[in-house]
C-alpha cells in the first residue's frame, strides 16, 4: 500500500494533508489534489504524425486519469497501471491510449 502512496504523491494526485503521532507511531493523512483545468486536446491527440512524448503530455494524462479516478471511473489498480503506461509511454499514441476508453473531460 505505501509504495501505491508514493507513486499516486509521484504523481501528483494526492498529497499530505497532516501528520500526528499516536500510540508512538506517526500517521499520515492525505488528500486528493485537483487536478488542474486541462484542455480535451491537450490530451487527446488529433490525427497526425505520431510525436514524441514530452513530460508536460504526460504530467496531463496522469492529471486526467487522476481525475477519472476521483470520480469513480478507475479503479486505483487501474490507476496505478495506467499510471505506469503513460510515464513509460514515449510517443504520444502511447500516452493517448491509457485515456482513450474514458470520456472527454
Amino acid at each position: 500500500m505505501y509504495s501505491a502512496l508514493d507513486r499516486l504523491r509521484a504523481a501528483g494526485l494526492i498529497g499530505v494533508d497532516r501528520e500526528e503521532v499516536a500510540a508512538g507511531r506517526l500517521r499520515r493523512y492525505y488528500r486528493l489534489i485537483p487536478p488542474p483545468a486541462i484542455s480535451a486536446a491537450r490530451h487527446h491527440l488529433a490525427s497526425g504524425p505520431d510525436l514524441r512524448a514530452g513530460d508536460a503530455d504526460r504530467e496531463a494524462a496522469a492529471a486526467a486519469l487522476g481525475e477519472h479516478f476521483a470520480q469513480g471511473r478507475l479503479t486505483l489498480d487501474e490507476l496505478l497501471a495506467r499510471l505506469d503506461a503513460t510515464f513509460a509511454a514515449t510517443v504520444q499514441s502511447e500516452i493517448a491510449a491509457t485515456t482513450r476508453d474514458l470520456p472527454h473531460q
